[in-house]
């Protein structure tokens, strides 16, 4: 398991354009999601978990389960963090789906604040095994590339769809 940010309106910095102009035409925007991935060693996944700082943003609005938008469950704080809070929920439940399934798994995870000591023995089908310090980026799996890749589908998938509604706009910011 492992978090990530992103920022979901970002577009690239960096053009083939003119030198020294910005094409989203101005200041970067700053909304963020944080996401946190489950996998295993067979390449095996949970649902994705999506923080946001919202509680009921306006594209779910047409959705049944607002906490749980397109095969993903969602969260809203205000800084748009992972928190023991939203941890210890997502770990329930996983632990919920893992009785029912009778599977017990092995969960490493970083020394992150949210991920708090007391987090270890607290769940029946989770044993937490914590990595040592300053060795995640070495050691945790979706690190070694798996976040990386999915950050690039995503800003493909948003460069694409800005690059299909370029047409009548001044900019690409006004799209996102």
């Amino acid at each position: 398991m492992d978090e990530t940010g992103s920022f979901w309106r970002g577009l690239p910095e960096k053009t083939l354009g003119k030198k020294g102009r910005h094409w989203t035409g101005g200041k970067q925007a700053k909304q963020r999601l944080k996401w946190a991935f489950f996998t295993n060693a067979a390449g095996e996944k949970e649902d994705p978990v999506v923080i946001g700082k919202s509680a009921n943003p306006r594209c779910f609005k047409n959705l049944k389960n607002k906490h749980w938008p397109y095969n993903c469950s969602y969260f809203a704080n205000k800084k748009a963090w992972m928190t023991t809070e939203v941890m210890t929920e997502v770990l329930s439940k996983l632990n919920g789906r893992l009785k029912r399934r009778n599977r017990q798994i092995l969960l490493f995870m970083d020394n992150a604040p949210c991920h708090p000591e007391s987090l270890k023995g607290k769940f029946s089908n989770i044993n937490v095994v914590f990595l040592p310090k300053n060795t995640t980026s070495k050691s945790q799996p979706l690190d070694a590339g798996i976040i990386a890749s999915w950050k690039v589908l995503y800003r493909k998938r948003m460069l694409r769809y800005v690059c299909s509604k370029v047409d009548g706009v001044k900019n690409a910011a006004e799209i996102v």
